[in-house]
């Protein structure tokens, strides 16, 4: 069964049943929604922060948690795409971050199996030594210090390392900063809540439940994995996910965290007496785990992860002048850039001096460079959109009635579940997944149980069950 090695339930909170109002409303209870929490605890504003799920238990749980500033060729494309000033910018704010979080962990005495370790950057394949000593020079153009350095009891081609960055445990982490918030009484709360939608009022927002509550707002922040709207901006057309195995075998722990540049991604880091291996970064239509993964390891997880096309993450305001924040498309590097965001955010509100006021951004025109990607991940997304609808299902059984498909699911008890294969997101045609036993979106990657129920968005309702058959 899919588990991550991160999964621990420590804190519990009510699901909100009544209507309610509050100064800043966050959608999303992971590590950024309740790293603002944090920094808005002390305040006068009062936050309600809803969380679909569990505290903590969706992109957050499903991280590798690597407190690092080599961030693959995270910097490279960014110069490439938007100029030098902003790849330096964003490696600064990334060591600005790290050192942000290990002081709160410090001050607040937080436990979370908080370790210094050495963050290396590799290739197995000769081909890309050129592309790693490119992104070696840019860190030196940044008037940092990496060195070329092998790999603890690894084989490499060619490696170099970085030191002062960490790895730790996310949600304990979270928890930390949860017993933080737990006196504040301007901080509520709420799990297994689930925005429906949301409308502009006249002072403010209206956001609808789906057990039928509003709460009215000022500020609305949209800080979970994928945004739930398509505009302004037609935001999911400037980024794609990406889906990653990653597996926790025993292991001795190295104390260092690496990644490499080859096509076929693997990142490797330590937990205790565990090796943890991400592998097979890709594009999420292509991704499937195997039998063998599953097997060799106590704990398998998948990853999903918002990807931007400049590289940048989606930082700040919806529209200029809006009270509309995002806070997404973190490249798979949220946990520093959770904290970035967290604390534009909290400025912005708060009208402080931002602490970043540049390079991040929710919005951002692409360089001739990026279009050529816009224009190439888009294709890739609306073929996937078509072949949605075109390709076969798993071993789940298609019916088609009165013009519409359905999906047909007989479990081991011989229960028949039928549901309508409509994403309610963007409309694309959901495909079976055969290993979790769920119904998945090929296009942005919500996933519906047998009988319809949302268990991740971006959509925000479930989809239709049909008893007739």
């Amino acid at each position: 069964m899919e588990k991550s090695i991160w999964e621990k339930e420590e804190k519990h909170y009510p699901c909100l049943e009544k209507n309610s109002s509050c100064d800043v409303l966050i959608v999303g209870g992971g590590i950024t929604g309740i790293s603002l929490a944090y920094y808005l605890k002390d305040t006068s504003q009062k936050v309600i922060v809803l969380e679909q799920n569990k505290i903590g238990h969706s992109t957050t749980m499903k991280s590798t948690a690597k407190l690092t500033y080599l961030q693959q060729d995270i910097a490279l494309k960014i110069k490439n795409n938007v100029g030098f000033r902003a790849a330096r910018d964003y490696v600064y704010a990334q060591i600005n971050a790290i050192e942000e979080i290990v002081r709160i962990i410090k001050k607040e005495d937080i436990s979370c199996h908080l370790e210094k370790n050495d963050s290396y950057l590799f290739v197995n394949e000769e081909k890309n030594q050129k592309k790693l000593r490119k992104v070696y020079q840019l860190y030196r153009d940044f008037d940092l210090t990496p060195e070329y350095q092998e790999i603890p009891q690894f084989s490499t081609t060619l490696s170099f390392r970085v030191k002062d960055t960490y790895v730790f445990h996310p949600l304990e982490y979270i928890y930390g900063l949860l017993k933080c918030l737990e006196e504040k009484g301007n901080i509520s709360i709420y799990e297994h809540t689930r925005m429906i939608r949301f409308r502009k009022m006249e002072n403010g927002y209206r956001v609808f439940l789906e057990g039928g509550e509003q709460i009215d707002c000022h500020y609305l922040v949209f800080a979970n994995h994928y945004l739930p709207f398509v505009s302004p901006y037609f935001l999911p057309l400037k980024n794609y996910l990406e889906v990653s195995s990653i597996t926790a075998k025993p292991h001795e722990n190295l104390a260092y965290n690496a990644i490499n540049l080859d096509k076929d991604v693997l990142s490797i880091r330590f937990f205790e007496n565990y090796q943890i291996l991400l592998r097979n970064s890709k594009r999420l239509s292509n991704h499937s785990i195997t039998e063998q993964e599953k097997e060799e390891a106590p704990f398998w997880w998948r990853n999903y992860d918002l990807m931007t096309q400049h590289g940048l993450p989606l930082i700040g305001r919806i529209q200029k002048n809006s009270n509309i924040f995002i806070a997404s498309g973190y490249n798979t590097w949220g946990m520093t850039n959770s904290n970035i965001a967290a604390r534009i955010i909290a400025s912005l509100i708060e009208k402080e001096d931002n602490p970043f006021p540049y390079p991040f951004s929710s919005r951002y025109t692409p360089s001739l460079f990026s279009v050529f990607h816009f224009l190439e991940d888009n294709i890739h997304q609306f073929i996937h959109f078509i072949g949605s609808y075109l390709l076969p299902q798993g071993k789940a059984k298609i019916i088609w009635k009165k013009g519409k498909r359905y999906g047909v699911y007989v479990d081991l008890d011989n229960k028949k579940h039928v549901v309508a294969l409509t994403c309610p997101h963007m409309k694309c045609s959901l495909r079976f997944n055969e290993q979790e036993k769920t119904w998945d979106c090929p296009c942005h990657g919500s996933k519906f149980d047998v009988d319809g129920n949302l268990i991740r968005g971006p959509a925000t309702n479930c989809i239709k069950q049909d008893t007739t058959f």
